[in-house]
């Protein structure tokens, strides 16, 4: 590491740059927006220049933009360091793009997963060629989207047919997504050695 980073100022989550000296691990928690796009972006590339030892990624969101999701899927599979995406909490949605990015990809135990198709804007249709070029947004949005997903798994494509295409709502466990080929390995949860003992002072 450099004596420019070495020396670097602390972080705080609002910040863009918002790691610090010896830390590859960033979060997104919350929609993926213009904003969060944005942070990790600049987050990612950042880290990319300082080194190339593994960049982890912590994910907990109900998802978000589709464009966004995929300049930060972009981002991640373009940089030269390894990735790691960890879906905690909630992946569902774009989100599920984020996880995908990653070089090895994992859950918590507790994750709840959540897919369905793509959600487009929708402006006002003023003629049939505006809802001619709606509906090709659409099915450009979904195929990407779904291609990304698919590509990503182990499944068939009648299995992919039959569990994923059209589905409008679809929630899944961490083991399911283990079946599904859409993460690689489960991060177990802990058993603590011992108990903290309570002083209570009166």
């Amino acid at each position: 590491m450099s004596e420019q980073y070495r020396n670097a100022p602390a972080w705080s989550p609002g910040d863009v740059l918002y790691f610090g000296p010896g830390s590859r691990a960033l979060a997104c928690f919350g929609d993926v927006s213009r904003e969060a796009g944005l942070v990790l972006v600049s987050q990612i590339l950042e880290l990319d220049q300082r080194g190339n030892d593994p960049i982890t990624l912590h994910i907990n969101t109900d998802g978000g933009i589709l464009g966004d999701a995929l300049a930060i899927y972009d981002t991640l599979r373009s940089v030269d360091s390894p990735v790691v995406t960890i879906a905690t909490g909630v992946c569902a949605s774009a989100g599920l793009l984020l996880l995908s990015a990653g070089d090895l990809r994992l859950s918590n135990e507790n994750t709840t997963f959540f897919y369905h198709q793509p959600v487009v804007p929708g402006d006002v249709i003023a003629s049939t060629e505006c809802m001619l070029s709606h509906s090709n947004m659409y099915e450009l949005s979904r195929d990407r989207y779904d291609g990304i997903l698919y590509e990503k798994s182990n499944l068939s494509k009648e299995t992919w047919v039959k569990e994923f295409a059209g589905r409008t709502s679809k929630y899944f466990t961490p083991q399911q997504a283990m079946d599904y080929g859409l993460i690689d390995g489960l991060i177990s949860s802990k058993k603590k050695k011992g108990k903290l003992k309570l002083k209570w002072r009166e």
